[in-house]
Order: C-alpha cells, then sequence, then structure tokens
C-alpha cells in the first residue's frame, strides 16, 4: 500500500503520518509568535470595546478566545464594556441560572467603573 500511494499520489506515506502526529499546539504556535513580535521591556495592548453590544453567541466566543492569551506577559486587554449588559449576554448564551458575575470574575483582574456624567 505504501509503495502503490508513493507511486500513484507521488507522495510518501510516512510524510503524511508525520503531519498527523505532531504535537504542536497552534494555539501556543501563534502566542509564541505574536510574543516574538513584541519587542523586549514592551508589552501590546488591545482595547476591546463593545463587547457587550454583541450578539450573544459572537460575544461569548470572543471572550473565550481571547482568554488563551491572558497568561502572555506581554500582552494586555482592556475591555470597555457595560457589565450589567455583558453579564445579561452571558445569561442568554448559557441560560437564565448560569452565574455571570461568576463567570465574568475569572477573566477580569481589575475593574475599574467609570462614573456617569453630570
Amino acid at each position: 500500500m505504501k509503495i502503490a500511494i508513493k507511486e500513484i499520489a507521488k507522495i510518501d506515506i510516512k510524510d503524511i503520518s508525520d503531519l498527523f502526529n505532531k504535537k504542536e499546539d497552534p494555539e501556543e504556535e501563534f502566542n509564541a509568535a505574536l510574543s516574538s513580535l513584541i519587542p523586549d521591556n514592551e508589552r501590546l495592548v488591545i482595547f476591546i470595546d463593545e463587547l457587550d453590544r454583541c450578539r450573544p453567541t459572537y460575544a461569548v466566543k470572543l471572550h473565550e478566545r481571547v482568554q488563551h492569551f491572558f497568561d502572555n506577559e506581554k500582552i494586555t486587554f482592556v475591555f470597555s464594556v457595560n457589565l450589567l449588559e455583558l453579564r445579561n449576554t452571558i445569561k442568554k448564551f448559557y441560560g437564565a441560572n448560569f452565574d455571570g458575575d461568576r463567570y465574568l470574575d475569572r477573566f477580569f483582574d481589575v475593574i475599574i467603573p467609570i462614573p456617569d456624567p453630570d
């Protein structure tokens, strides 16, 4: 079978099996590549605004994707959101009995409330 595949498809089956046996994590590779673009002693600050106004599915999925970069010391995320609305969005996605506060507490280290304008 190996000889037939090699002759017909002009590829070595070992090359294909090597692709499937790779243990590399694409997210980890992307995170490392992103970190390599940030100069030493510098930081990348990413602002995410109005996440609370997005469709619940989009907001939750974006939030969950971004969380993979939270442990990167060179990247800081700043979310500008209405927490009450974001909690409601989380509840719409996971269900009315889901604890949106507890969920968001896992993601946000510091919450700075902005007072209403006079």
